[in-house]
């Protein structure tokens, strides 16, 4: 079992603030065989295990991220809340694929997607990301970052409604 006390001490030694997590979650069923009869055992879609990230500049070096470990389980909600410069925006970039941590692994729905030696690249992991700035992939071409919300669409429809928006 997994408390919200728990959870609050975690945000406030790691994360350096307090989620709204904090405020609603109450008891998570984290073990299938610890769930009472005619409880749903919730399946953990995101988990980050110690995941640290460092930023180099000119004869510096930031930690934004050091040692995070949290999990987002199926019906949760997470909000992640801090003063400007936190790392907010990292610890996301990293668990959708936009930046890898330099320690730690990052699941979704059980599947690692950074780990030493795998970087499963943002496309692939099938989740969404609102950006603050408007943003493209920066490893795909126009083309590509355009077709990337078409992916319902054979290849041949998908290209050529591609060309007609641009």
């Amino acid at each position: 079992f997994y408390t919200a006390a728990k959870h609050l001490r975690l945000c406030r030694t790691v994360l350096g603030f307090v989620s709204i997590l904090d405020i609603v979650k109450t008891l998570v069923i984290r073990d299938p065989k610890r769930a009472p009869k005619g409880e749903k055992y919730l399946n953990e879609i995101v988990k980050a295990d110690h995941i640290t990230k460092r930023y180099h500049t000119v004869g510096d070096e930031i930690e934004v991220i050091r040692d995070l470990t949290f999990s987002v389980y199926e019906g949760e909600f997470l909000a992640i809340v801090g003063p400007s410069g936190c790392g907010k925006t990292t610890v996301l970039r990293c668990v959708a694929g936009f930046e890898a941590p330099q320690r730690g692994d990052i699941f979704l729905d059980g599947r690692p997607v950074t780990r030493p030696g795998l970087v499963v690249p943002p496309q692939r992991r099938r989740i969404g990301m609102v950006f603050q700035d408007h943003a493209l992939f920066p490893h795909l071409t126009l083309a590509q970052n355009v077709a990337f919300g078409l992916q319902g669409l054979d290849r041949r429809e998908r290209a050529r409604r591609v060309a007609e928006m641009l």
